[in-house]
């Protein structure tokens, strides 16, 4: 696959080491297009969260069109 948009609001700060954990969800797929929820917290809560898009791709085909 490759990335096509990413739009994630970064809410707020953290302290540099702290833990994070990032998810990422399925919201949709259709063709070749998928979207992504996701999401950053730490133990406090949300830290940033958004959305990702990404299209299923032919590997030949696409280093083909970019040599």
């Amino acid at each position: 696959t490759v990335g096509t948009k990413v739009n994630i609001s970064h809410l707020r700060a953290c302290r540099p080491g702290t833990e994070l954990t990032a998810t990422a969800e399925v919201k949709e797929f259709e063709g070749r297009r998928i979207e992504f929820s996701v999401k950053v917290e730490d133990a406090e809560g949300l830290i940033g969260e958004g959305t990702h898009q990404r299209y299923t791709i032919d590997p030949e085909r696409f280093m083909a069109k970019i040599k």
